[in-house]
């Protein structure tokens, strides 16, 4: 999946896109999940 973005400054959209290597990509998932996951146990309770 392709995800685009519109930014105001073309160097934070490079920088941002030079970041984004599978692992880091695969690690922030991963902690979104846990996040998301904790929420839904909260909102449960």
């Amino acid at each position: 999946m392709m995800v685009l973005f519109e930014t105001r400054y073309e160097d934070y959209k490079k920088d941002f896109y030079r970041k984004c290597t599978r692992e880091f990509t695969e690690k922030n998932i991963t902690s979104i999940e846990g996040i998301g996951s904790w929420l839904k146990q909260k909102i449960r309770k």
